[in-house]
């Protein structure tokens, strides 16, 4: 913890926050560049792309290729967007500290959603697993982050406290093998990548069964890592499945 505090103000003398976006000195996110974040105002069909009010599939046929139930999408994600940098910067830069930033994206999507979804009873967060190597050199699961601090901020939240209580966390997906990059291949490519590639904790068994498990991400494209949670999720007990992500690739 003192080795934290102190490697954070050598940090921040030699080489000093700025904006990801204009550059100006001080955050990483500016007052100004913050409210450039650009939220979806409806969310889609997670196969046809049809808009519609809460990301669920919007007719049998799209679910076919599917195992989870819903989608939702927090943000656009342009080429220029600023979500995209600051996704970037946390995952590939390793600045930990924009978890926070992230998970309040996604505390305004899943808060404003909750309202036509059941959010409150038999739930559980989980985060998409990420490979222990990577894990070694990354030093953190982006998504257990993101998962982690949603949850603290909707069990804090002076508001929404008592209609989140109940929800709980679980660390239960296992990341087996060693993958390429699932942004580097084509899709036919990430669903072989995947097949198989995830595995469930034993122990996590009474965690799962019977629940709507919230399955949280920072980017889905295809869908493909989603899908493959998701199988194993339903293999031990989950009754829904519905992916959580702040974005949504093209």
């Amino acid at each position: 913890m003192i080795f934290d505090f102190i490697k954070n103000i050598v940090l921040n003398f030699f080489f000093p926050k700025r904006c990801l976006s204009c550059g100006e000195e001080g955050n990483f996110v500016c007052e100004n560049c913050l409210k450039k974040i650009s939220f979806l105002q409806n969310q889609q069909c997670p196969q046809c792309r049809r808009k519609n009010l809460i990301g669920n599939f919007c007719k049998k046929k799209c679910q076919n290729l599917y195992n989870f139930d819903q989608l939702i999408v927090s943000c656009h994600y342009e080429k220029t967007a600023l979500i995209k940098k600051i996704i970037t910067a946390f995952k590939y830069r390793f600045l930990r500290e924009l978890r926070t930033l992230l998970a309040i994206v996604l505390k305004t999507q899943f808060i404003y959603l909750s309202q036509f979804i059941n959010f409150e009873e038999n739930v559980v967060f989980v985060p998409v697993p990420i490979h222990k190597k990577r894990l070694g050199y990354r030093g953190f699961n982006q998504s257990a982050e993101l998962a982690k601090e949603l949850l603290t901020l909707l069990k804090t939240d002076e508001d929404f406290s008592r209609k989140f209580a109940n929800i709980k966390f679980s660390d239960c997906l296992i990341r087996t093998r060693y993958l390429h990059k699932q942004a580097s291949l084509h899709r036919s490519e990430r669903l072989q990548n995947l097949t198989d590639s995830i595995n469930f904790s034993p122990s996590c068994s009474e965690q799962i069964k019977g629940k709507l498990c919230v399955l949280i991400d920072d980017v889905a494209t295809t869908c493909t890592t989603l899908n493959e949670c998701s199988k194993v999720l339903k293999q031990n007990g989950a009754t829904y499945v519905c992916g959580l992500v702040l974005a949504r690739g093209i």
